[in-house]
């Protein structure tokens, strides 16, 4: 049984973890990304947008996320710790699914072009061999007939520092999520991550795997003067308008100037951020502060 939710309020909440008191991981049904039909759907939006829009794959719960929704989130912290190499193995069943789903993303583009003119260049091989660079950099050119790029999500930061130590997300994430980068980064694509909370001390490191872009940036825990300063020349940014503080309790005046004061910060040169709320917009966010941002985007 996958991990399951519930929807009882706004949102969603975890309800099942199936791996809560097993460590049996040969035995667990993992879902097979090689399945033929499973990107059908995503075939056909593409070619029905024809590139009207930019268009990438969602690949939210990506490693630390989908591991503590499979083992739970208390056991899968105290895991790290003291189960350090299970987790590992746990991380590299999710990151091989990933992986090839990744990777099949990248083919509806090179699928397109073989459809219109055969090519003699051979298809992505299997994830569990080695993959010819050549093959995803060839993507590039001609990627609006496919996807424009890859969209992660996985968080790993509080209000206040990281969940865990930057030690163990050096040793359990990184090089996971830098094989996950790589396969859009290689393709000549952007590469976007939503990671809520104070993600100082990995920052550094999620430029050097090939970050593009920062989601949700949010201000009470990312401060935007100094995210721009250390990283403005590295990284573009996506969000930023205040939905913990301004939007929900702000007049309409506020929403505004908390809306210009994100352009100023994070585009000072106007570029470099996709403007919008820090992160979903639930009901505690009156209408007028939902028009008053949109009042406030420059025109």
């Amino acid at each position: 049984m996958p991990a399951g939710i519930r929807r009882q309020t706004e949102g969603y909440w975890h309800a099942h973890a199936p791996l809560a008191h097993t460590q049996d991981l040969a035995g667990y049904p993992w879902p097979d990304p090689n399945a033929p039909e499973l990107l059908d759907g995503a075939r056909a939006a593409l070619a029905t947008d024809e590139g009207q829009h930019f268009a990438v794959p969602n690949f939210g719960f990506a490693l630390f996320e989908r591991a503590w929704s499979l083992r739970g989130f208390d056991r899968l912290l105290m895991d790290l710790v003291s189960l350090p190499l299970w987790v590992e193995d746990l991380l590299e069943c999710i990151m091989e699914i990933q992986l090839t789903l990744a990777w099949r993303f990248i083919d509806l583009g090179r699928s397109s072009r073989r459809e219109e003119a055969p090519s003699s260049k051979p298809d992505i091989p299997n994830p569990q061999s080695e993959i010819d660079p050549s093959l995803l950099t060839s993507a590039a050119p001609n990627a609006s007939r496919g996807v424009d790029g890859g969209y992660f999500g996985d968080d790993y930061g509080a209000q206040r520092e990281l969940l865990f130590s930057p030690k163990i997300w050096r040793q359990m994430f990184k090089p996971r999520l830098a094989r996950l980068f790589a396969v859009f980064r290689d393709a000549g694509l952007p590469v976007i991550l939503h990671s809520d909370g104070d993600l100082w001390p990995i920052l550094p490191d999620l430029v050097e795997i090939g970050l593009t872009c920062l989601n949700p940036v949010q201000p009470e825990v990312l401060e935007h003067t100094r995210l721009y300063r250390e990283f403005g020349q590295h990284l573009s940014f996506y969000g930023g308008i205040p939905t913990q503080t301004v939007m929900p309790t702000g007049t309409p005046e506020q929403v505004k100037e908390a809306t210009a004061a994100c352009v100023r910060a994070l585009a000072p040169e106007g570029t470099g951020l996709i403007l919008g709320p820090s992160h979903r917009m639930q009901s505690d966010i009156p209408p007028a502060s939902v028009a008053a941002m949109l009042e406030a985007f420059p025109r």
